[in-house]
């Protein structure tokens, strides 16, 4: 898995809805994200991108990936 991170949910889940678009998906389907997103520890948000889909996303976006974001402790953990 990799992920691709956004300063923002909404820039996030803007790119996700994106990716469903492309995969074939019209905005009155169930279906309205593509990749699933996490908040980091530093309050940015990231998508989940597994391996397989990384030539879907733009060179740049490529060249953006992380491997493993610092994810917030919860409850100590």
């Amino acid at each position: 898995m990799s992920y691709l991170i956004f300063e923002t949910l909404e820039a996030a889940k803007t790119r996700s809805a994106s990716q469903a678009v492309n995969m074939g998906f019209q905005k009155n389907c169930t279906t309205k994200y593509w990749w699933s997103w996490r908040e980091t520890a530093d309050g940015t948000w990231a998508l989940l991108i597994p391996k397989s889909a990384i030539s879907w996303l733009s060179e740049i976006e490529q060249s953006e990936l992380v491997d493993e974001p610092q994810w917030p402790v919860v409850d100590g953990v």
